[in-house]
Parts: C-alpha cells; sequence; structure tokens
C-alpha cells in the first residue's frame, strides 16, 4: 500500500514537472517530427503536455490499484 502512494506522489510530480517545463524540454529534446505532423504547428509542445498527463492518469490508476507494474494485482476479486 504504501509502494503504491509513494509510486503515485512520483509519478504525479514527474507529470506536473512535464506539464510545468515543456516547453525547456521540447528544446532539450528537439522537435519531434512525427508530432508536428500529426498534431499541427506546436505538435512537440502538446506532445509533452499529453505524455505529462498520461504520467498523471498512470499515477491515479496506480493508487486505486488498478495499474501495478508487474507483480499481482491487489485490486480485491481479480
Amino acid at each position: 500500500m504504501i509502494s503504491r502512494i509513494l509510486t503515485a506522489i512520483l509519478l504525479t510530480g514527474l507529470g506536473i514537472a512535464i506539464l510545468k517545463w515543456s516547453e525547456p524540454i521540447a528544446k532539450s529534446f528537439g522537435i519531434n517530427d512525427l508530432a508536428e505532423l500529426y498534431l499541427g504547428a506546436g505538435g512537440t509542445y502538446t506532445m509533452w503536455k499529453i505524455v505529462g498527463v498520461l504520467f498523471i492518469v498512470v499515477a491515479f490508476l496506480v493508487l486505486m490499484g488498478s495499474f501495478t507494474f508487474g507483480g499481482t494485482p491487489t485490486v480485491p476479486g481479480v
């Protein structure tokens, strides 16, 4: 239980950091041509925002026990 909470806090913090600093991250890693093609102009920045939101969603799923990183699921009745 405590490991799920700590993992969720870590993933949420990482997701918020990616959302907050998506511009410096995009400048550090460069332009992503695939994101620019499918998401339009500024798609690289949008891609990093989506990645940050996905981290937060995964953190919520980990906290609820619906998503595990290996091992057995901890949801009762599964």
